[in-house]
Protein backbone atom coordinates (compact mmCIF):
# COMPACT_ATOMS: atom_id res chain seq x y z
CA UNK A 1 0.00 0.00 0.00
CA UNK A 2 1.24 3.50 -0.84
CA UNK A 3 0.69 6.35 1.60
CA UNK A 4 1.36 10.09 1.67
CA UNK A 5 2.40 12.13 4.69
CA UNK A 6 2.13 15.91 5.07
CA UNK A 7 5.17 17.07 7.02
CA UNK A 8 5.19 19.76 9.69
CA UNK A 9 7.01 23.08 9.88
CA UNK A 10 10.28 21.23 10.50
CA UNK A 11 10.16 18.67 7.67
CA UNK A 12 13.55 17.11 8.42
CA UNK A 13 12.41 16.43 11.97
CA UNK A 14 9.03 15.15 10.78
CA UNK A 15 10.56 12.74 8.29
CA UNK A 16 13.18 11.55 10.79
CA UNK A 17 10.42 10.67 13.24
CA UNK A 18 8.39 8.89 10.55
CA UNK A 19 11.37 6.82 9.43
CA UNK A 20 12.16 5.88 13.04
CA UNK A 21 8.56 4.79 13.59
CA UNK A 22 7.60 3.13 10.27
CA UNK A 23 9.79 0.94 8.08
CA UNK A 24 9.34 1.00 4.33
CA UNK A 25 10.48 2.68 1.13
CA UNK A 26 10.37 6.42 1.76
CA UNK A 27 10.55 9.16 -0.87
CA UNK A 28 10.51 12.96 -0.57
CA UNK A 29 8.19 14.67 -3.05
CA UNK A 30 8.72 18.25 -1.89
CA UNK A 31 9.15 20.18 1.36
CA UNK A 32 5.62 19.30 2.44
CA UNK A 33 5.01 15.76 1.13
CA UNK A 34 6.71 12.42 1.68
CA UNK A 35 5.45 9.07 0.42
CA UNK A 36 5.79 5.54 1.73
CA UNK A 37 5.57 2.13 0.07
CA UNK A 38 4.47 0.00 3.03
CA UNK A 39 3.84 -3.71 3.32
CA UNK A 40 0.56 -3.64 5.18
CA UNK A 41 -2.22 -1.35 6.38
CA UNK A 42 -1.72 1.71 8.56
CA UNK A 43 -4.36 2.53 11.17
CA UNK A 44 -6.41 5.71 10.83
CA UNK A 45 -5.36 6.82 14.34
CA UNK A 46 -1.65 6.64 13.44
CA UNK A 47 -1.11 10.36 14.04
CA UNK A 48 -2.11 10.01 17.70
CA UNK A 49 1.43 8.66 18.19
CA UNK A 50 3.35 11.00 15.86
CA UNK A 51 4.19 14.55 16.87
CA UNK A 52 5.61 15.91 13.61
CA UNK A 53 3.08 14.92 10.93
CA UNK A 54 0.08 17.07 9.98
CA UNK A 55 -1.91 14.59 7.85
CA UNK A 56 -1.59 11.23 6.20
CA UNK A 57 -3.60 9.13 3.81
CA UNK A 58 -3.70 6.63 0.99
CA UNK A 59 -2.35 7.39 -2.47
CA UNK A 60 -5.17 6.56 -4.87
CA UNK A 61 -3.88 7.37 -8.35
CA UNK A 62 -2.79 10.03 -10.80
CA UNK A 63 -4.13 12.27 -13.57
CA UNK A 64 -2.33 13.74 -16.52
CA UNK A 65 -4.59 16.78 -16.25
CA UNK A 66 -7.39 17.90 -13.98
CA UNK A 67 -10.20 17.90 -16.52
CA UNK A 68 -13.83 16.79 -16.66
CA UNK A 69 -12.86 13.11 -16.79
CA UNK A 70 -10.73 13.51 -13.66
CA UNK A 71 -13.60 15.34 -11.92
CA UNK A 72 -15.93 12.44 -12.76
CA UNK A 73 -13.47 9.90 -11.35
CA UNK A 74 -13.12 11.86 -8.12
CA UNK A 75 -16.88 12.31 -7.81
CA UNK A 76 -17.35 8.57 -8.25
CA UNK A 77 -14.77 7.93 -5.54
CA UNK A 78 -16.48 10.34 -3.13
CA UNK A 79 -19.78 8.57 -3.80
CA UNK A 80 -18.13 5.25 -2.94
CA UNK A 81 -17.06 6.68 0.43
CA UNK A 82 -20.56 7.89 1.33
CA UNK A 83 -22.00 5.81 4.15
CA UNK A 84 -25.50 7.28 4.07
CA UNK A 85 -27.73 9.52 2.01
CA UNK A 86 -26.64 12.76 3.66
CA UNK A 87 -24.64 15.64 2.25
CA UNK A 88 -21.16 14.86 0.90
CA UNK A 89 -18.50 17.30 2.06
CA UNK A 90 -15.29 17.48 0.05
CA UNK A 91 -12.29 19.74 -0.23
CA UNK A 92 -8.85 20.02 -1.80
CA UNK A 93 -5.35 20.54 -0.49
CA UNK A 94 -2.91 21.38 -3.27
CA UNK A 95 0.70 20.71 -2.19
CA UNK A 96 2.27 21.89 -5.43
CA UNK A 97 3.30 25.18 -7.00
CA UNK A 98 0.81 24.69 -9.86
CA UNK A 99 -2.45 26.55 -9.43
CA UNK A 100 -5.65 24.53 -9.14
CA UNK A 101 -8.43 26.05 -11.23
CA UNK A 102 -11.64 26.77 -9.32
CA UNK A 103 -13.75 25.24 -12.07
CA UNK A 104 -12.41 21.79 -11.17
CA UNK A 105 -14.10 21.83 -7.78
CA UNK A 106 -17.32 23.07 -9.34
CA UNK A 107 -17.21 20.18 -11.83
CA UNK A 108 -16.98 17.66 -9.00
CA UNK A 109 -19.86 19.30 -7.15
CA UNK A 110 -22.02 19.18 -10.27
CA UNK A 111 -21.18 15.51 -10.82
CA UNK A 112 -22.23 14.68 -7.26
CA UNK A 113 -25.46 16.62 -7.66
CA UNK A 114 -26.14 14.87 -10.97
CA UNK A 115 -25.90 11.58 -9.05
CA UNK A 116 -28.66 12.82 -6.77
CA UNK A 117 -26.48 13.81 -3.82
CA UNK A 118 -26.29 17.09 -1.95
CA UNK A 119 -22.70 18.30 -1.93
CA UNK A 120 -20.66 20.97 -0.15
CA UNK A 121 -17.26 22.10 -1.37
CA UNK A 122 -15.20 23.12 1.68
CA UNK A 123 -12.66 25.86 0.99
CA UNK A 124 -10.19 27.79 3.10
CA UNK A 125 -8.10 30.91 2.72
CA UNK A 126 -5.05 28.96 1.57
CA UNK A 127 -4.53 26.35 -1.11
CA UNK A 128 -4.29 23.68 1.58
CA UNK A 129 -6.85 22.91 4.27
CA UNK A 130 -5.69 22.94 7.87
CA UNK A 131 -6.25 19.99 10.18
CA UNK A 132 -8.81 22.11 12.00
CA UNK A 133 -10.84 22.72 8.81
CA UNK A 134 -10.64 19.05 7.83
CA UNK A 135 -11.90 17.84 11.20
CA UNK A 136 -14.50 20.51 11.90
CA UNK A 137 -16.06 20.09 8.45
CA UNK A 138 -16.24 16.29 8.84
CA UNK A 139 -14.07 15.59 5.80
CA UNK A 140 -12.82 12.38 7.42
CA UNK A 141 -16.31 10.97 7.98
CA UNK A 142 -18.85 12.61 5.65
CA UNK A 143 -16.94 12.90 2.39
CA UNK A 144 -13.26 13.34 1.87
CA UNK A 145 -10.25 15.64 1.63
CA UNK A 146 -8.54 15.16 -1.74
CA UNK A 147 -4.81 15.80 -1.45
CA UNK A 148 -2.94 16.70 -4.65
CA UNK A 149 0.71 17.14 -5.59
CA UNK A 150 2.79 17.09 -8.77
CA UNK A 151 5.23 14.33 -9.65
CA UNK A 152 6.73 13.42 -13.03
CA UNK A 153 4.38 15.83 -14.85
CA UNK A 154 1.33 14.12 -13.33
CA UNK A 155 -1.13 15.15 -10.65
CA UNK A 156 -0.86 12.53 -7.90
CA UNK A 157 -3.81 12.31 -5.58
CA UNK A 158 -4.77 10.68 -2.32
CA UNK A 159 -7.48 10.72 0.31
CA UNK A 160 -6.77 11.84 3.87
CA UNK A 161 -7.15 9.16 6.54
CA UNK A 162 -6.13 11.13 9.61
CA UNK A 163 -5.01 14.55 10.85
CA UNK A 164 -2.93 15.64 13.81
CA UNK A 165 -5.06 15.51 16.99
CA UNK A 166 -4.71 19.24 17.69
CA UNK A 167 -7.38 19.35 20.39
CA UNK A 168 -5.79 16.59 22.46
CA UNK A 169 -2.28 18.03 22.06
CA UNK A 170 -3.51 21.45 23.15
CA UNK A 171 -5.31 19.97 26.14
CA UNK A 172 -2.17 18.14 27.29
CA UNK A 173 -0.12 21.31 26.86
CA UNK A 174 -2.30 24.13 28.14
CA UNK A 175 -4.75 22.16 30.26
CA UNK A 176 -2.22 20.88 32.79
CA UNK A 177 -2.67 22.32 36.28
CA UNK A 178 1.07 22.86 36.88
CA UNK A 179 2.91 24.76 34.15
CA UNK A 180 6.20 26.47 34.98
CA UNK A 181 8.43 28.09 32.38
CA UNK A 182 11.35 27.95 34.82
CA UNK A 183 11.36 24.15 34.70
CA UNK A 184 10.77 23.90 30.96
CA UNK A 185 7.91 24.29 28.50
CA UNK A 186 8.56 21.38 26.15
CA UNK A 187 5.62 21.06 23.70
CA UNK A 188 3.91 17.63 23.79
CA UNK A 189 4.46 17.34 20.01
CA UNK A 190 8.22 17.70 20.41
CA UNK A 191 8.19 15.27 23.34
CA UNK A 192 6.46 12.68 21.12
CA UNK A 193 9.01 13.22 18.36
CA UNK A 194 11.94 12.76 20.75
CA UNK A 195 10.44 9.57 22.22
CA UNK A 196 9.89 8.13 18.75
CA UNK A 197 13.42 9.06 17.71
CA UNK A 198 14.63 7.15 20.77
CA UNK A 199 12.86 4.07 19.41
CA UNK A 200 10.64 3.42 22.42
CA UNK A 201 8.98 0.01 22.22
CA UNK A 202 5.87 -1.05 24.17
CA UNK A 203 6.97 -2.20 27.61
CA UNK A 204 10.25 -0.25 27.66
CA UNK A 205 11.27 1.66 30.75
CA UNK A 206 11.79 5.36 30.03
CA UNK A 207 13.68 7.76 32.26
CA UNK A 208 13.60 11.56 32.15
CA UNK A 209 16.38 12.70 34.51
CA UNK A 210 15.37 16.38 34.15
CA UNK A 211 11.63 15.73 34.28
CA UNK A 212 10.46 19.32 34.97
CA UNK A 213 6.66 19.27 34.76
CA UNK A 214 6.49 15.71 33.39
CA UNK A 215 5.58 16.24 29.73
CA UNK A 216 7.89 13.52 28.39
CA UNK A 217 6.64 11.00 30.96
CA UNK A 218 3.02 11.59 29.95
CA UNK A 219 3.71 11.25 26.23
CA UNK A 220 5.77 8.10 26.84
CA UNK A 221 2.83 6.57 28.73
CA UNK A 222 0.57 7.27 25.75
CA UNK A 223 3.15 5.52 23.57
CA UNK A 224 2.85 2.44 25.83
CA UNK A 225 6.02 2.61 27.89
CA UNK A 226 6.09 -0.13 30.54
CA UNK A 227 7.34 2.21 33.27
CA UNK A 228 8.23 5.92 33.33
CA UNK A 229 10.61 7.44 35.87
CA UNK A 230 11.07 11.15 36.47
CA UNK A 231 14.02 12.61 38.36
CA UNK A 232 14.61 16.29 39.12
CA UNK A 233 16.69 18.20 41.67
CA UNK A 234 13.85 20.69 42.24
CA UNK A 235 11.19 19.74 44.82
CA UNK A 236 8.78 22.08 43.00
CA UNK A 237 9.38 20.27 39.70
CA UNK A 238 8.67 16.90 41.34
CA UNK A 239 5.48 18.30 42.88
CA UNK A 240 4.46 19.71 39.48
CA UNK A 241 5.14 16.38 37.75
CA UNK A 242 3.10 14.47 40.32
CA UNK A 243 0.20 16.94 40.12
CA UNK A 244 0.23 16.84 36.32
CA UNK A 245 0.43 13.03 36.33
CA UNK A 246 -2.66 12.76 38.54
CA UNK A 247 -4.52 15.16 36.23
CA UNK A 248 -3.31 13.27 33.15
CA UNK A 249 -4.22 9.76 34.33
CA UNK A 250 -7.73 10.94 35.23
CA UNK A 251 -8.29 12.00 31.62
CA UNK A 252 -6.34 9.50 29.51
CA UNK A 253 -6.73 5.71 29.89
CA UNK A 254 -3.09 4.79 30.42
CA UNK A 255 -1.88 1.80 32.42
CA UNK A 256 1.78 2.81 32.68
CA UNK A 257 3.04 3.22 36.26
CA UNK A 258 5.15 6.27 37.10
CA UNK A 259 7.85 6.92 39.67
CA UNK A 260 9.08 10.38 40.72
CA UNK A 261 12.31 10.89 42.60
CA UNK A 262 14.12 13.95 43.90
CA UNK A 263 17.73 13.76 42.82
CA UNK A 264 20.69 14.98 40.78
CA UNK A 265 20.58 14.13 37.06
CA UNK A 266 24.36 13.64 37.10
CA UNK A 267 24.06 10.99 39.85
CA UNK A 268 21.35 8.77 38.42
CA UNK A 269 23.49 5.68 39.08
CA UNK A 270 23.11 6.34 42.82
CA UNK A 271 19.31 6.53 42.51
CA UNK A 272 18.41 3.62 40.22
CA UNK A 273 19.11 -0.06 40.76
CA UNK A 274 18.22 -1.42 37.31
CA UNK A 275 19.11 -0.69 33.70
CA UNK A 276 17.09 1.75 31.59
CA UNK A 277 16.00 1.08 27.97
CA UNK A 278 15.36 4.67 26.91
CA UNK A 279 16.33 8.08 28.29
CA UNK A 280 14.59 11.11 26.81
CA UNK A 281 15.06 14.54 28.31
CA UNK A 282 15.19 18.27 27.89
CA UNK A 283 17.85 19.16 30.47
CA UNK A 284 18.45 22.45 32.21
CA UNK A 285 19.08 24.97 29.40
CA UNK A 286 20.57 27.79 31.44
CA UNK A 287 18.97 30.83 33.09
CA UNK A 288 15.71 31.88 31.44
CA UNK A 289 15.82 35.51 32.51
CA UNK A 290 18.21 38.38 33.17
CA UNK A 291 21.56 39.24 31.64
CA UNK A 292 23.16 36.17 30.14
CA UNK A 293 26.81 35.66 29.26
CA UNK A 294 26.43 32.90 26.71
CA UNK A 295 30.11 31.92 26.74
CA UNK A 296 29.93 31.29 30.48
CA UNK A 297 26.57 29.50 30.23
CA UNK A 298 27.89 27.21 27.50
CA UNK A 299 30.86 26.15 29.65
CA UNK A 300 28.61 25.50 32.65
CA UNK A 301 26.18 23.41 30.60
CA UNK A 302 28.98 21.47 28.91
CA UNK A 303 30.28 20.50 32.36
CA UNK A 304 26.79 19.51 33.60
CA UNK A 305 25.96 17.47 30.51
CA UNK A 306 29.40 15.80 30.43
CA UNK A 307 29.05 14.73 34.05
CA UNK A 308 25.53 13.46 33.43
CA UNK A 309 26.47 11.50 30.29
CA UNK A 310 29.40 9.91 32.11
CA UNK A 311 27.03 8.77 34.87
CA UNK A 312 24.24 7.64 32.52
CA UNK A 313 26.66 5.31 30.76
CA UNK A 314 26.47 2.96 33.76
CA UNK A 315 22.65 2.77 33.85
CA UNK A 316 21.70 2.62 30.17
CA UNK A 317 21.06 -0.84 28.72
CA UNK A 318 23.49 -2.21 26.14
CA UNK A 319 20.96 -1.57 23.35
CA UNK A 320 19.57 1.55 25.03
CA UNK A 321 19.19 4.99 23.52
CA UNK A 322 19.35 8.56 24.80
CA UNK A 323 17.65 11.47 23.06
CA UNK A 324 18.24 14.87 24.63
CA UNK A 325 18.35 18.58 23.86
CA UNK A 326 21.52 20.62 23.57
CA UNK A 327 20.66 24.34 23.45
CA UNK A 328 21.89 26.74 20.79
CA UNK A 329 21.99 30.34 22.00
CA UNK A 330 21.25 33.10 19.50
CA UNK A 331 22.79 36.55 19.86
CA UNK A 332 22.33 38.58 16.70
CA UNK A 333 24.12 36.73 13.92
CA UNK A 334 26.23 34.71 16.36
CA UNK A 335 25.47 31.16 17.50
CA UNK A 336 26.73 29.57 20.71
CA UNK A 337 26.77 25.76 20.60
CA UNK A 338 26.99 23.39 23.57
CA UNK A 339 29.35 20.47 22.89
CA UNK A 340 29.75 18.21 25.96
CA UNK A 341 32.18 15.31 26.27
CA UNK A 342 30.49 12.22 24.81
CA UNK A 343 33.21 9.68 25.60
CA UNK A 344 31.54 6.26 25.73
CA UNK A 345 28.72 7.36 23.44
CA UNK A 346 28.12 7.41 19.70
CA UNK A 347 25.97 10.01 17.95
CA UNK A 348 22.91 8.54 16.20
CA UNK A 349 22.18 9.87 12.72
CA UNK A 350 18.41 9.78 12.48
CA UNK A 351 17.78 10.06 8.72
CA UNK A 352 20.36 10.51 5.99
CA UNK A 353 17.50 11.05 3.52
CA UNK A 354 16.25 14.05 5.51
CA UNK A 355 19.77 15.40 6.05
CA UNK A 356 20.54 15.28 2.36
CA UNK A 357 17.33 17.10 1.46
CA UNK A 358 17.36 19.72 4.23
CA UNK A 359 20.98 20.32 5.30
CA UNK A 360 19.99 23.75 6.61
CA UNK A 361 17.94 22.04 9.35
CA UNK A 362 21.09 20.73 11.06
CA UNK A 363 23.73 22.22 13.33
CA UNK A 364 27.37 22.29 12.15
CA UNK A 365 28.01 19.08 14.09
CA UNK A 366 25.04 17.33 12.47
CA UNK A 367 22.22 17.55 15.03
CA UNK A 368 18.63 18.26 14.05
CA UNK A 369 17.58 21.77 15.06
CA UNK A 370 14.11 22.72 16.30
CA UNK A 371 13.29 26.42 16.58
CA UNK A 372 10.44 28.88 16.28
CA UNK A 373 10.53 32.43 14.90
CA UNK A 374 11.90 34.91 17.42
CA UNK A 375 13.35 32.33 19.80
CA UNK A 376 16.70 33.17 21.38
CA UNK A 377 17.34 29.56 22.40
CA UNK A 378 17.09 26.87 19.74
CA UNK A 379 17.03 23.14 20.46
CA UNK A 380 19.52 20.71 18.91
CA UNK A 381 18.04 17.21 19.19
CA UNK A 382 20.80 14.71 19.91
CA UNK A 383 20.58 10.93 19.75
CA UNK A 384 23.19 8.79 21.52
CA UNK A 385 23.90 5.08 21.88
CA UNK A 386 26.41 3.52 24.28
CA UNK A 387 29.65 2.09 22.87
Amino acid sequence: MNYFFILGNHPALSLSELMAKISGEWQIVNDAVATLDYQGELAADLLDSLGGTIKFGKIMGQFKRLDEAAALDLADYLLSLAQDSGKINFGFSNYSSVRLDRSFGLQIKRQLQAAGRSARWVVGRDKVLSSVIVEQNHLLTKGGEIVLWRSNDYWQWGITMGVQPFKLLSARDYGRPARDDRSGMLPPKLAQIMINLAGLQPGDTLLDPFCGSGTILQEAALLKAGLVIGIDNSPQAINNSQENWAWFTNRWPVKTPAEFRLGDASKVSQILSSKINRMVTEPYLGPARGQRNFSVIVKELELLYSQALHDWRSVIAKDGRVVMIWPIFISGAKRYYVQPDICGWQIIGFSELAKKRWPQAYSPSGQLVYNRPGQLVWRAIVGLRPV
